[in-house]
């Protein structure tokens, strides 16, 4: 892992800095002259903002990309990575919000691929704290709140525990010293775990941040989700999703359940104001849920509108579809606790070929108690990992296509 060199001291609050304070910070992170010569350009000569977004697209991934002479995931990755911020201050000042998220975001999302597929540390606390402030800028605390979770994470993965996301959990969200703590001692078991494998699970920060959401002592965190409103679920990590995805089929069966568990559960909670509970046992035992996940926002969101405050989830990591004796009981479960949506996870999908088969079943269910239960197996993650459409739509599309059918084709 490349030495951080304090990297973090010098990403704070970018959207107030003046243009001096940012001039002082690119010296200091030797932003290359040429690369803010060629930057300041693209400002200067842009006669709209698309045609900025694509300039600065095309600039950025010259210089910064992979193989690139500031490649941000090389030995000169610093570089690269302020040429990132300093684009993003100027951004912001110009109140251009949608483009900066976006670029920072495609950043993200190839950092991400890379970490994965090379194995590699990234610096990818950088682009997350970047993408707080933006939403901090334009007042979406929800969403600003997790990117900050993610990046004081990986601080914690890179062995850097006071950077600026330190600060901003607990001066701005009001996240408690305890809570903070609890997600630090986390992401110092996750560090040991990866064993200096960038592209193990525990390598991620999104890994972190799922541990630390389950254990039963996180109550501020809870807080933050109920109470920072945002109307957009939060983008899924390409790198972290297909880690999950490749442990799908190691190990025993009971590590299989478990790993799809952990899947649905980081997919899940990136519904807003959404957070999941595990293995919940009914009060007479006569019955358990893999995964009950909880609208925790105060008001009203189209989540809670569409599929309830409660939607129930299980999880078959079978070799075979799963048939109508397990998606049956599912549904009995979904009537005794008055869900109106259920999801069920099965890598191999579920059987449906004949009337007594378990398609037919869920059909049935809805006609007679007005459920909806939709299946999501290996094939509809792949559109995730690519980045063609959130968990959201997914559900959307699923939950619409259940009620009411597909398109008819054009003729």
């Amino acid at each position: 892992m490349p030495k951080l060199k304090g990297v973090h001291l010098f990403l704070c609050d970018i959207s107030n800095r003046t243009t001096d304070e940012s001039e002082k910070i690119s010296n200091i992170m030797q932003l290359p002259s040429e690369l803010q010569q060629a930057l300041d350009e693209c400002f200067s000569t842009s006669m709209s903002p698309t045609e900025l977004a694509e300039k600065l697209r095309s600039l950025l991934d010259d210089t910064c990309g992979r193989d690139k002479l500031w490649d941000t995931g090389g030995p000169s990755w610093q570089a690269g990575t302020v040429a990132y911020e300093y684009t993003t201050k100027k951004l912001l000042g110009l109140k251009l919000y949608t483009i900066a998220d976006a670029l920072l975001q495609e950043w993200w999302r190839h950092l991400s691929h890379r970490q994965c597929a090379e194995r590699i540390w990234v610096p990818y606390a950088i682009p997350a704290y970047l993408l707080s402030q933006v939403f901090f800028a334009v007042a979406d605390l929800g969403i600003a709140f997790r990117w900050t979770l993610l990046a004081y994470a990986h601080d914690i993965l890179s062995n850097q525990n006071y950077g600026y996301a330190y600060q901003i959990l607990h001066a701005s969200f009001g996240m408690n010293k305890k809570d903070i703590d609890a997600l630090s001692e986390v992401g110092r078991e996750c560090y040991k775990d990866t064993n200096q494998d960038w592209g193990s699970l525990s390598s991620f920060p999104e890994e972190v941040v799922r541990k630390f959401s389950t254990m039963k002592r996180s109550a501020s965190y809870a807080s933050q989700i109920a109470h920072l409103t945002t109307q957009r679920d939060f983008p899924v990590s390409p790198g972290y999703l297909t880690a999950l995805i490749e442990q799908l089929d190691l190990g025993t069966n009971d590590q299989k359940g478990r790993r799809l568990e952990d899947t649905a559960f980081y997919l899940m909670s990136l519904l807003p104001g959404c957070l999941p509970k595990r293995n919940i046992l009914d009060t007479e035992r006569a019955y358990e849920t893999d995964l009950i996940v909880r609208n925790l926002q105060t008001n009203s969101n189209i989540i809670s509108d569409l599929f309830g405050r409660h939607i129930l989830v299980e999880c078959k990591n079978y070799a075979n579809p799963v048939g109508v004796p397990d998606v049956g009981y599912f549904l009995f479960r979904m009537r005794l606790t008055h869900a109106i949506f259920g999801v069920i996870f099965a890598p191999k999908g579920i059987t449906g070929k004949e009337e007594d088969e378990a398609r037919s079943l869920i059909r049935r269910a809805f006609h007679e108690d007005g459920v909806v239960c939709i299946v999501i197996d290996r094939t509809d993650l792949q559109p995730l990992v690519a980045g063609d459409m959130s968990l959201y739509w997914l559900l959307l599309e699923k939950y619409e296509e259940f009620r009411f059918g597909k398109p008819k084709r054009s003729r």
